[in-house]
């Protein structure tokens, strides 16, 4: 028999749960070893949620592969490994089975070709559904409290530190780069010549990444830089330290509105506060 291995872990899932894309990979290799599995290939997704396959690379790579027969069936851990969409997990087991291949989950006997083996599956697959939707719910609660609280609900930002407890203090070595970028927008009102001045000052953004116009504009519209949340639109007063004044946000946004015939993009967080 000739296996592929999946694994597939979300940020949140591994700081919650501790089991990691190598833990994964080490069970079901050793599980292939003593059934005299041969191991074909590891597709792996990290840092992926299993909302929708689509945005998956390996999982895509996977399925390609399979169309062209080169496993005779898949491995998981856990089948919410696979999938938390039912609707994703029952069309694509069908469409995996149409050419031969099957899914099979270590840690949940159940064989998906028989009936019984199917309804298992359908019934774990909507369990899982259900584990995701709670927990979105659970999410966007605890995130609507921190925010009308005036606490921290988003990534890290360029500008920004978070520390101990989940607040925000500024970075001063970074705010330095923020403002540059305001000011020097407004100075020679052109995302890319801002971008380019960046780049030969040899600025990076938060993950050591090169600016370019989007970049730019990117934190051109980000109001919290003025010490405001963006919370579903609306405007919630942040428990931080701003970096740029009001006024020159406001300023920065009319600038980026006028030019929107210019630069060709819809102003989506244009807003001026009073």
């Amino acid at each position: 028999m000739r296996a592929a291995i999946y694994t597939r872990v979300s940020t949140e899932e591994q700081a919650r749960e501790g089991y990691s894309l190598a833990a994964q990979e080490k069970v079901l290799r050793d599980y292939c070893e003593l059934k005299n599995i041969e191991v074909i290939e590891v597709y792996s997704d990290e840092g992926i949620s299993a909302g929708t396959m689509i945005k998956r690379p390996d999982m895509l790579r996977m399925l390609s592969d399979a169309r062209e027969y080169k496993f005779d069936f898949i491995l998981v851990w856990k089948l919410t490994r696979f999938s938390r969409n039912l609707k994703d997990l029952l069309n694509t087991c069908d469409e995996l089975e149409r050419h031969g291949v099957y899914l099979q989950s270590f840690s949940e006997n159940f064989d998906g070709k028989t009936p019984a083996g199917r309804l298992m599956r359908g019934v774990l697959g909507l369990m899982g559904q259900f584990e995701r939707e709670v927990l979105s719910e659970n999410v966007i609660l605890g995130l609507t409290e921190r925010a009308y609280g005036g606490a921290r609900t988003c990534s890290q930002l360029l500008g920004y530190d978070v520390i101990k407890g989940g607040s925000m203090t500024v970075n001063q070595t970074e705010a330095e780069i923020v403002k540059f970028i305001f000011s020097t927008y407004l100075k020679y009102k052109n995302l890319t010549e801002v971008a380019s001045l960046c780049r030969q000052k040899g600025f990076r953004g938060k993950r050591g990444r090169k600016f370019d116009a989007f970049k730019i504009e990117v934190i051109l519209t980000r109001f919290v830089y003025a010490g405001f949340y963006n919370w579903h639109n609306k405007p919630l007063k942040g428990d931080f330290e701003p970096i740029i004044s009001i006024k020159t946000y406001n300023k920065t946004q009319q600038l980026l509105k006028a030019q929107g015939s210019i630069v060709g993009r819809n102003r989506k967080h244009e807003l001026v506060f009073l």
